[in-house]
């Protein structure tokens, strides 16, 4: 429910608010499908110069709009988009009142026209004060210099309110399905809020609109039209919350779902932090579903290999070596009507006299070598049983160990999960040569974080980690960060001696150190940071203290990264 009507008309209110009067300075997309405004506040000297990322993501099923603190750019692979808008200022930021259509007005008359459907159709338009497309994000060559198609979708605020409008407007489509007249009715409600409108006025899903004679006096309708007026009202004024199934699925709601009571809530200040939440959460999962295809791929393999090589053990027809060992007897019992070069005997059986055994004889062989072949025969196919039962165990094991991973690494959802899930059945891998010894890094026992362009963070898990992290693993020109006024964990910033660090990486690696401290749940953390050459360990100090020179203070709000390397 990224880009549900309700959750982007808060958005879009929240937007309008905090980036009227701002200037866009650039705007250029370095992931498939999604496109960065990069925005400033050029307001007066007197106010301290602020940089934001508006992220819009029309990648067909995975639609959002995210405002983020400023995104670095990548040196390679991203593209320049809209050089008309670079510094015009933001006039405004609106909805469509019933259709997922977003606009941001700008300097100069232009307008920039954002679709999300969450289809293909989704799209981003700059268009002039005639209606005709500048430029588009996607399908460019197609739709530059025609004019903007109008949204055709219309919908009635009256019956929100309105029990005899509301009525009116039922009576329309009597003898369908309600679900799917409220649906037509109310298209900015989505499945989501439909269902939640008649759970909530006691109405079955199934149920169908009532003939005009029985709807006088109809209950349900009343009930229907009082639920709809009380929702009506909560979502004119949004709180954020979000729903995680039992499966793991988070689902976004401005209001409160009574169909959704049963699982795990968070709430939140801001739309925009809850829409944050589950890109969080998703981008993990994506990142999971990369780490685990090649291991899916080569143990999907290997139970090929196994299972094949088990079929092969069980159709397998061995010789019994005991009815070998068995002709080597009658032999050596019969060897008075036995002479070399006879093809085969025929004698009584041993364990029914009345019946006899014709037993093939090697010709060149004396009665007594053959005799001696038959047991050796025995012996050896009893040695290759027993060599196929211990293969046969062996496989049947490592089959069961390598089903054991493939379902935890196809349940496992999140980066983090899987790496666990790696660590778990390392032993595993190692047989299947998965473990990448030597192409990996040696696991360290600090927390550590990607950043953008290569950034890492390391974050001390311990007293004892942080010394470990600070005086054994920090170079001097790395930056060394920590909470001011509490206590919390030792964090460093990885970089390159002389490099200079973009400001909204120092940032990061600052909120981090806010989250593993004390205030994590302050709204702003005042963080010191310096190089770690400025950072002593004086003779007997505490485990974990340290001073520190050279000192600067930012003030951040505690928050992870959107991606953890791993824990």
């Amino acid at each position: 429910m990224l880009v549900q009507y309700y959750v982007l008309n808060a958005l879009v209110k929240e937007f309008d608010a905090a980036l009227r009067g701002f200037t866009i300075t650039e705007l250029y997309s370095q992931q498939k499908n999604e496109l960065v405004v990069v925005i400033t506040n050029h307001i007066s000297s007197n106010v301290p110069e602020e940089e934001m990322s508006l992220c819009i993501s029309v990648s067909p099923g995975f639609n959002y709009i995210l405002l983020r603190r400023a995104v670095t750019r990548a040196r390679k692979n991203s593209v320049s988009l809209f050089d008309n808008l670079n510094n015009s200022r933001i006039e405004g930021i609106a909805i469509h009142p019933c259709d997922r259509t977003l606009t941001v007005s700008v300097s100069g008359g232009l307008r920039i026209i954002i679709r999300l459907y969450n289809t293909a159709e989704s799209n981003i338009l700059l268009v002039d004060d005639t209606d005709r497309i500048v430029e588009s994000f996607k399908r460019n060559r197609e739709l530059t210099g025609t004019l903007l198609a109008a949204v055709e979708r219309r919908c009635d605020e009256k019956i929100f309110d309105d029990e005899s409008a509301f009525t009116e407007a039922l009576r329309q489509h009597t003898g369908q399905n309600l679900s799917r007249a409220l649906k037509e009715l109310f298209p900015q409600f989505g499945p989501v809020y439909v269902k939640e409108l008649m759970y909530r006025a006691g109405m079955l899903e199934d149920l169908k609109v009532e003939e005009e004679e029985q709807r006088a006096e109809s209950i349900e309708h009343r009930a229907l039209s009082i639920e709809l007026g009380a929702m009506s009202v909560e979502l004119r004024n949004p709180a954020p919350i979000v729903y995680i199934s039992e499966s793991g699925v988070a689902q976004l709601s401005v209001i409160k779902l009574k169909t959704m009571e049963h699982y795990e809530k968070k709430k939140f200040h801001t739309i925009n932090e809850a829409v944050e939440e589950i890109l969080v959460g998703r981008f993990r999962s994506r990142r999971g579903q990369t780490e685990k295809q090649p291991v899916m791929k080569k143990v999907g393999i290997e139970i090929g290999k196994i299972e094949k090589a088990l079929g092969s053990i069980k159709n397998q027809k061995p010789t019994d070596p005991a009815a070998l060992e068995y002709y080597g007897q009658l032999i050596l019992s019969h060897l008075d009507r036995i002479t070399k070069g006879m093809k085969s005997v025929e004698v009584p059986d041993l364990h029914k006299p009345t019946d006899t055994v014709i037993i093939p004889l090697d010709p060149a062989l004396a009665p007594v070598q053959n005799a001696e072949k038959y047991f050796q025969r025995a012996r050896k196919i009893t040695k290759e049983r027993e060599e196929t039962e211990r293969r046969s165990r062996q496989l049947a094991q490592r089959l069961a160990i390598l089903k054991e991973l493939e379902k935890s690494v196809l349940e496992s959802e999140t980066f983090t999960g899987v790496k666990s899930i790696l660590e778990e059945h390392k032993d595993a891998l190692r047989m299947l040569n998965l473990d990448q010894k030597g192409k990996e890094k040696s696991p360290l026992p600090f927390r550590v974080f990607s950043l953008e362009h290569g950034y890492e963070v390391w974050v001390g898990k311990s007293s004892a980690s942080n010394d470990l992290l600070t005086m054994k693993h920090a170079a001097p020109h790395d930056l060394w960060f920590h909470v001011r006024g509490a206590s919390g964990s030792h964090t460093v910033l990885k970089m390159k001696k002389g490099e200079n660090v973009p400001r909204e990486i120092v940032y990061q690696a600052a909120g981090i150190a806010a989250y593993y401290s004390k205030m994590r749940n302050a709204s702003t953390v005042p963080v010191a940071y310096c190089e770690r050459k400025y950072v002593r360990k004086p003779k007997g100090i505490a485990r974990g203290a340290v001073t520190l020179e050279r000192e600067k203070v930012i003030f951040v709000k505690p928050k992870l990264p959107l991606v953890e390397s791993y824990p």
